[in-house]
């Protein structure tokens, strides 16, 4: 059941290099804290309604209040997925799909629309599904790309069609990858930010910034993420304490 997700009240008089409405955007960079604020963040200022799902990772260094205290702005419960079914499209899909277009029932659009849809990974769609729209416009978050086969991610989240059908939903994927994403992963998202952290320095430290953007347009400064967690609201709390940036690769499944 969709819920009342909390709102942020207070905006930043500097706004981030952060994205609106129907693009998908990719967050890489070392620290898993400052990945989930900005990731959420995203959302919140474009006034997107989202939902959140993590690819657990055992090495995740996010922590687990500040975790708690990012998913109250989700309109949905964060769902966890334990592992690669969440993208994998179930089999005898294709002949379903072929079946029911061919039939002559439904409209060339809604033909495509439909065929985007179940196309879609196993987990988008569910968190799709729960969510009210606000304008026709909603958020789905995935985080912790870095845990999943790279062959997997290639025949998914890698592949350009998949944000083109999300697009036409009205659907904006914000993903986050602990590391440096490969090229061939950043390349299918409309945007790429890049998070840099220092050395036993917290999230609030680190600095956001547009590494790829839509061609033409002015590269917008880069954003320390204490305003940002200004504009979320984030008091005070444990996950205050500065600690080190991870070194640690992505998990080979």
């Amino acid at each position: 059941m969709p819920r009342t997700p909390r709102t942020a009240l207070n905006r930043s008089s500097h706004p981030a290099p952060l994205p609106g409405p129907d693009q998908s955007v990719l967050i890489h960079g070392s620290m898993d804290d400052a990945l989930a604020v900005v990731a959420v963040g995203i959302a919140v200022r474009a006034r997107l309604p989202f939902a959140w799902a993590e690819f657990a990772d055992p090495r995740s260094e996010l922590d687990p209040s500040l975790r708690s205290k990012l998913a109250e702005f989700a309109a949905s419960s964060l769902v966890e997925v334990a592992g690669v079914e969440g993208l994998r499209t179930p089999a005898g899909l294709e002949g379903s799909v072929e079946r029911l277009i061919r039939s002559g029932t439904l409209s060339r659009d809604l033909q495509v629309r439909l065929d985007g849809f179940l196309h879609f990974p196993p987990v988008v769609q569910r968190l799709a599904s729960g969510l009210d729209p606000a304008g026709g416009h909603l958020a789905i978050l995935l985080t912790g790309l870095h845990v999943l086969p790279e062959r997997l991610r290639s025949a998914t989240v890698a592949r350009r069609e998949l944000h083109e059908a999300l697009h036409r939903e009205g659907i904006s994927l914000v993903a986050t990858f602990h590391g440096t994403a490969p090229g061939s992963l950043a390349e299918a998202f409309d945007r790429v930010l890049r998070i840099e952290a220092s050395a036993g320095g917290g999230w609030r430290d680190a600095v956001v910034g547009l590494e790829r953007g839509p061609p033409g347009q002015p590269t917008p400064p880069d954003e320390r993420l204490s305003s940002l967690g200004r504009d979320l609201r984030l008091g005070a709390g444990k996950w205050e304490q500065p600690k080190p940036t991870s070194s640690r690769n992505a998990v080979d499944l």
